[in-house]
């Protein structure tokens, strides 16, 4: 039904959506909050939203234009996607973050441009990258981050095949 109800459905929904590199193409500012932290128990987890770079080839674009047809919204990709990430986790630590969880709809398909795979490589900081899109079924593969960290990439599969729980044991 397009962009404008879209931000209509996010702006009234009872819980956050974040996408992280989803931005304005002329001011290059997120259109939703790029990341958002909860408090659980006395742990702090931040979160980082990231959408598929591939939103605009693989949708109708017309969601993304203006009346003159002209593109109004991009999907970062490849430098600047990292370097809008490693922005959120850094937010996040500063903010006191004791756990990064990545949310995305990137996908692990090796046609693909980008994969969760190519984002955990090229920051450091992530905890673990729920991921989607791809309709893959991971359950617990260990991706190293920047820092040679080891990263927990998942993602359940598709259509409630699968339903993932992840649990944070200090």
């Amino acid at each position: 039904y397009g962009i404008a109800r879209t931000l209509s459905l996010t702006s009234n929904a009872k819980y956050p959506y974040i996408s992280c590199n989803f931005v304005h193409k002329d001011s290059g500012k997120p259109v939703l909050e790029p990341h958002v932290m909860k408090t659980v128990g006395h742990v702090k987890i931040g979160f980082v939203g990231i959408t598929t770079p591939e939103t605009l080839t693989s949708t109708a674009p017309a969601y993304f234009q203006n009346e003159a047809g002209e593109c109004i919204y991009d999907f970062l990709d490849d430098e600047r996607l990292y370097a809008a990430v490693q922005a959120s986790i850094d937010a996040l630590k500063a903010d006191g973050a004791d756990y990064i969880i990545a949310l995305g709809h990137v996908g692990t398909d090796p046609f693909s441009h980008t994969t969760s795979r190519d984002i955990i490589a090229h920051v450091k900081g992530l905890s673990a990258f729920i991921d989607g899109h791809s309709h893959t079924e991971i359950a617990n593969e260990q991706v190293k981050g920047k820092d040679n960290k080891d990263v927990l990439l998942t993602q359940t599969g598709y259509y409630f095949g699968g339903v993932g729980k992840m649990t944070i044991d200090e």
